[in-house]
């Protein structure tokens, strides 16, 4: 008579696995990802949980990428959490400028920073965007239709 021997994992080993995992940079966590689930070909198999889990590791340009590629894809970034590493809010009031709100975005410790300006122009709302310290002439501007540029800001 042959005894079947169950395949167990002790709860010790895999603890000891995990904090191996937890000690890898992000690059080698998605790295083991990656090779766990097969690579990207298979992306669209992944239920949405693991779509948003690996989404959520991806620095905030691969993010926007991701997004355009199907309405599936723009579900899991839209609900996958943005790791912010700072965020600042200046509000501007001075008689000789327009009053205008600037939000500074950083995503990671060594990562260039992203800055909104938002600012009144005539019946609606002027939001610039920018990577890095520049000149807001070289941003990406955007017309609102909003007529308060302070809840613009906010949102």
């Amino acid at each position: 008579m042959s005894e079947e021997k169950e395949q167990t994992i002790k709860l010790d080993e895999l603890g000891d696995a995990l904090n191996e995992i937890e000690k890898l940079s992000s690059e080698e966590k998605i790295q083991l990802l990656n090779d766990f689930i097969g690579g990207f070909e298979k992306w669209s198999q992944l239920n949405e949980d693991c779509r948003m889990h690996v989404a959520q590791f991806l620095d905030y340009k691969s993010m926007c990428n991701l997004e355009r590629c199907s309405k599936q894809d723009q579900k899991t970034v839209k609900d996958a959490p943005i790791r912010i590493f700072s965020l600042e809010i200046a509000e501007s009031d001075n008689e000789f400028m327009h009053d205008d709100v600037k939000i500074f975005i950083k995503f990671g410790f060594t990562e260039c920073h992203y800055e909104l300006l938002f600012s009144q122009y005539r019946d609606n709302v002027q939001r610039i965007s920018r990577v890095e310290a520049g000149n807001w002439a070289n941003g990406e501007t955007v017309i609102v239709e909003s007529s308060d540029y302070y809840q613009e800001a906010v949102n």
